[in-house]
C-alpha cells in the first residue's frame, strides 16, 4: 500500500506552489542620503565619507551615521511585520545592545520599529 501512495504524493508535491522567502530583505533600502552614500561607495570601490545623518539597510543590518545594528538570521513573520533580532552598537562603543526590531512595509519601503516606539524610516529601495 505504501508503494502506491508514493506516486500520488510525488504528484501532489510537484503541483504545490513555491513559497517565497518572506524573511529576507530583497535589496538595499535607505533614505536619500543613505542610498547616495551607497552609490558613491560602489562607484569609488569602497568606503566614502558620508553625510551627518543617513539610513542604509540590507539583509545583514541597518547603518546610520552613528550606529549599526546587525540582523540575526532568526526572523519571523508577525501580523504587524517582520520581527528580527538585532545586535546594535553606537559608533566608537564596544558595548552591544540586543533589540527585537519590527520591519513593517510602508508602501514600497520599510519602517523599522524599536520596542520603545522609536522608528526609523520609511526607508525606500535604493536604485541598483
Amino acid at each position: 500500500m505504501t508503494i502506491r501512495l508514493l506516486p500520488f504524493l510525488a504528484l501532489l508535491l510537484a503541483g504545490a506552489p513555491a513559497v517565497a522567502d518572506t524573511t529576507a530583505i530583497d535589496g538595499r533600502y535607505g533614505d536619500a542620503e543613505g542610498c547616495a552614500l551607497m552609490a558613491a561607495g560602489a562607484a569609488e570601490g569602497g568606503a566614502v565619507t558620508g553625510p551627518d545623518f543617513f539610513f542604509l539597510m540590507d539583509d545583514e543590518g541597518i547603518s546610520t551615521a552613528v550606529s549599526y545594528c546587525a540582523f540575526s538570521p532568526e526572523r519571523r513573520m508577525r501580523a504587524d511585520g517582520l520581527e528580527i533580532l538585532a545586535q546594535c552598537h553606537e559608533e566608537g562603543e564596544e558595548e552591544v545592545t540586543p533589540f527585537t526590531l519590527t520591519l513593517r512595509r510602508e508602501g514600497e519601503g520599510y519602517l523599522v520599529a524599536f520596542p520603545d516606539g522609536m522608528t526609523w524610516g520609511p526607508l525606500m529601495r535604493c536604485a541598483p
